[in-house]
């Protein structure tokens, strides 16, 4: 009730003052100049001719300095504007006041605007116990609390002094204070968007009027990635800035409280659209936008401060020009528009990837129209992976055979991305509608010549030099194709293969143009299954690409899987095609690469020539074989004195054949087992340490006795099929086998895959038959068994047959000679000497040998001497039939004789009748 009292006398005090006017008035003049804590008050309004303005002043609210305000600040300059300021045209009593704040307006003008009063901010709030505060608790701040009132309601017959702890400065201009905001005010963003049109802040000051401006803070424009709000802030984006800053202005100032100067609910903005402004009970809401602080006031003008933009964001129409330009890119945009590619710019429907170098401060941008479209795809790219990526680009080549060119890129170690292993990406990709832009840091490098591409490999450097030496790089069917290229360690793995290959530039010739493709193929383009392609020799090439592993399989070699070096050697591009590294050489197979060539040019002449005389070559010399080698050089067999007549030659030679059983990355690289051919001894091969190309052989027995030798490495090559060629300095010796007691003869059979029953069968068989014959010979050749034993059928039946004939003189021979001599009438001359001879070769049988290839009759004519007419003509009818006619002479044992003669001339006869 009390406090109702004294807003009731208050109120009635002031009605007073403005309707009736006192006998004794008593003005604020009157009140601050008795008074004696406005003495250096009073001097300063006398000096600044204040007081005649104050007392012809009616209903007006002075907020007072009081003279210990005025001692601790000083001389101020202007301090007759700021005691004008600080009067305002309004009764202000604190225990009337109703809202919480409300602008009032002083009596003083706006320099900028002469015929607009300058606005003041009043505010109250709850004041604290130790506070001056009015009858209600409460205290006044005034000028966005500048000054706080010590002394409320002093009430004079022309208005109301309350006494301030501060004076109230005169507030700037608008423009004025948003040029100087800095980094850390909360309205940054737009201050400096707007200080970028100084053009609105001078005709604001000529037109002498004040403006509204709704200030969205900065994170309001969170809702703008950096892009767009680069864009605006760029040149380019002048048009679409001074559209936005216009919807967030308006001419005169609206206030929350007070009238908009008949404008209603909706004020035309400087953009020409209409602002809706509402009042609420704490704040106010401009195009349905709540503000976070308004009635914010200046010299000519408010500023209300918005939580977002109070226009729709579709406004904008960002399109991918204006991104390019958003990413600092204007050189490159304005090539774009030069070279007429407005609509790529701005339709963001259009599904493209563009490739956008930002300016540098060397000015780097492409400029030719073929450069432009090298830059622009039209596959869409939103994200990168982790593995290389194509793409084609907007650039067809007459060299490409007018297919387009393709763009590269691929992950650093550090995780950089590399854009055709130069330009570097910026970022992410930028999506705007259907259209992704990626930043590089400088233009993207046009690919190269073949010749300039291969020679920047480092790994691939024997390819090259071979390339330019067979004069590859200048042929000019090249264009539109791919070429595989082993790196210098697939080279290498083929040891004297490649330098075989090398030495003869047609078979170079032939591998090289069977590895280049007719068409660009990219790792992209291979698939999982296999696809045929022609290559520049004329064959095919069926090749299928497992990505996971980044293998690729050749089915038309005998070395079928290729695996490449690695991803960053795949798809290197050039101006006419595209290079891929391979990590080993496919050899085709219409280049046959076989380990006698390798033999020959290692100079193991003499170890292919023991390989043909032992019977070897056949199979260990195959194209087709996969055996290790260990070939000993020419000289290294010589010194050791291996030659044809060497005792068991062909032992020797299996000893330097391997078969392989166990599996490396490659060979000899670690400990590795081996069978030595035919015999299976096993038998370890490792490197020495530290020691170049010198390994140790080792073997072990069955009783487990160690036998080993080292050996150095001369060469070593790879054949088409596998084969491992190498030329050591050594001879296996015999003894590191020698205790070998594997060779049982359960293990012979096993080794020769022979049955046992079989042996045991066509053993039996062979005896039966040669001891028929035998037996058959037996009866013939003694003349006194008188049993009826033929010969048998199928002798007879096969005596067209030359070796069926050779072999019954052969057995005939030995029977009738192991006959006659059983009787004492024929002396078997030693076969170590000059003895029977049988000859089995084709010449022999053709009766090309000589007469000492067939001297049966001549050597029994010596040592029968007369007793020859005891021998069967028709034995020996049988026995030579390509015997030549020969006279005997005719001797016995005592010496020859008359009947002797005869029976000799007798014998001689019937040979020789025999042997017609």
């Amino acid at each position: 009730m009390q406090a109702f009292g004294a807003r009731l006398c208050t109120l009635t005090v002031v009605i007073l003052l403005l309707v009736i006017p006192a006998a004794a008035s008593v003005s604020i003049v009157d009140l601050i100049s008795s008074s004696p804590d406005f003495v250096l008050l009073t001097r300063i309004l006398q000096r600044s001719d204040l007081i005649p303005f104050l007392n012809m002043a009616r209903n007006v609210t002075f907020f007072a300095p009081s003279d210990n305000v005025l001692r601790s600040i000083g001389p101020v300059a202007g301090i007759t504007d700021i005691l004008r300021y600080m009067v305002v045209t309004d009764v202000i009593v604190s225990t009337n006041l109703t809202d919480s704040e409300r602008v009032y307006f002083s009596s003083l003008r706006s320099p900028s605007a002469p015929e607009f009063p300058l606005a003041m901010k009043v505010e109250w709030v709850k004041a604290e116990k130790d506070e001056a505060q009015n009858a209600d608790g409460m205290k006044l701040l005034i000028g966005d609390g500048a000054a706080t009132v010590t002394k409320y309601d002093i009430v004079a017959d022309n208005g109301i002094v309350h006494v301030v702890d501060s004076l109230i400065n005169i507030p700037d201009e608008i423009c004025h204070t948003l040029q100087h905001k800095t980094e850390n005010s909360d309205i940054s963003i737009f201050a400096d968007l707007f200080n970028k049109h100084p053009i609105i802040c001078h005709l604001l000051s000529y037109s002498f009027d004040t403006a509204t401006i709704v200030a969205p803070i900065n994170g309001a424009f969170d809702r703008l990635n950096d892009i767009e709000l680069t864009y605006l802030r760029s040149p380019a984006g002048k048009e679409d800035r001074v559209t936005f800053i216009g919807s967030h202005f308006m001419y005169s100032s609206v206030y929350r409280l007070n009238d908009t100067d008949g404008y209603g609910k909706k004020v035309p903005s400087m953009s020409g659209s209409p602002v809706s402004i509402v009042k609420g009970d704490s704040n106010m809401r401009i195009n349905g936008v709540q503000t976070l602080e308004h009635d914010i006031v200046f010299q000519n003008g408010v500023l209300h401060k918005v939580p977002q933009f109070i226009t729709s964001y579709s406004s904008f129409e960002f399109t991918p020009r204006k991104y390019i330009y958003g990413l600092n890119a204007s050189l490159f945009a304005d090539e774009l528009v030069f070279h007429g590619y407005d609509k790529l710019l701005d339709d963001t429907k259009i599904e493209q990837t563009i490739f956008v170098p930002v300016d540098s401060k060397y000015g780097d941008t492409p400029t030719s129209l073929k450069a432009l479209k090298y830059h622009i795809s039209s596959t869409f790219v939103d994200n990168f992976t982790t593995a290389p990526q194509l793409l084609t680009s907007g650039l067809d080549l007459d060299s490409l055979g007018r297919r387009p060119q393709a763009i590269k890129w691929h992950f650093r170690e550090d995780g950089q991305i590399l854009i055709n292993q130069e330009s570097r990406v910026l970022r992410s990709p930028v999506v705007i509608g259907n259209t992704a832009l990626i930043a590089v840091d400088k233009p993207i490098p046009m690919p190269p010549s073949y010749r300039i591409a291969i020679g920047a490999i480092p790994n691939a450097q024997r390819s090259y030099k071979l390339l330019d030496k067979l004069g590859i790089f200048e042929d000019s069917r090249l264009e539109g194709t791919t070429i595989f290229i082993p790196s210098d360690a697939a080279w290498e793995s083929l040891g004297s293969a490649a330098d075989y290959i090398e030495q003869y530039p047609l078979l170079a010739q032939k591998l090289i143009y069977s590895l280049i493709l007719i068409e660009p193929v990219y790792s992209n383009s291979f698939d999982s299954k296999f696809e045929e392609y022609e290559t520049l020799f004329g064959t095919s090439l069926a090749i299928s690409y497992d990505e996971s592993n980044n293998l690729l399989t050749f089915v038309s070699t005998l070395t079928n899987a290729k695996r490449l070096i690695g991803k960053d050697t795949m798809d290197i591009l050039t101006e006419s095609g595209v290079v891929h590294v391979l990590s080993s050489v496919p050899v085709p197979s219409h280049i046959n690469i076989n380990p006698k060539d390798l033999l020959d040019f290692g100079h193991a002449h003499d170890f292919v020539r023991l390989l043909t005389f032992s019977g070897l070559s056949r199979e260990i010399l195959a194209p087709t074989a996969e055996y290790v080698i260990l070939a000993p050089e020419d000289s290294v067999l010589e010194s050791a004195n291996i030659t044809r007549d060497s005792p068991d030659l062909e032992y020797t030679l299996s000893m330097h054949i391997l078969e392989r059983k166990s599996s490396a990355a490659e060979l000899f690289s670690s400990t590795q087992e081996f069978e030595i051919y035919k015999y299976k001894h096993r038998t370890k091969i490792y490197p020495e340490t530290g020691s170049q190309n010198i390994y140790s052989l080792v073997h072990e027995s069955s009783s487990g006795k160690q036998s080993s030798m080292t050996f150095r490495i001369l060469s070593r090559g790879t054949t088409r099929s596998g084969a491992e060629v190498i030329i050591t300095d050594s001879v296996i010796p015999q003894y590191i086998f020698a205790d070998d007691d594997s060779d049982t003869p359960k293990d012979i059979l096993e080794r020769f895959n022979i049955n046992k029953m079989l042996i045991v069968v066509l053993g039996a068989g062979i005896i039966a038959v040669i001891g028929w014959y035998g037996v058959f010979r037996a009866f013939r050749c003694g003349g006194e068994f008188l049993l009826p034993i033929h010969e048998p059928h199928f002798f007879r039946r096969c005596s067209n047959f030359r070796p069926i004939n050779n072999f019954k003189r052969v057995l005939s021979k030995l029977t009738c000679g192991v006959i006659a001599a059983s009787r004492g009438n024929i002396a078997i001359v030693d076969d170590s000497t000059e003895g029977l001879m049988v000859t089995t070769d084709d010449e022999a049988l053709d009766g090309e040998a000589t007469s000492e290839a067939t001297p049966f009759l001549r050597r029994v004519s010596n040592t029968l001497g007369a007793r020859a007419n005891h021998l069967d003509p028709e034995m020996l009818a049988d026995t030579d039939a390509d015997a030549e006619i020969i006279e005997l002479p005719a001797r016995s044992l005592d010496g020859p004789t008359g009947a002797s003669a005869e029976s000799g001339a007798a014998s001689a006869q019937a040979l020789s009748t025999a042997s017609k």
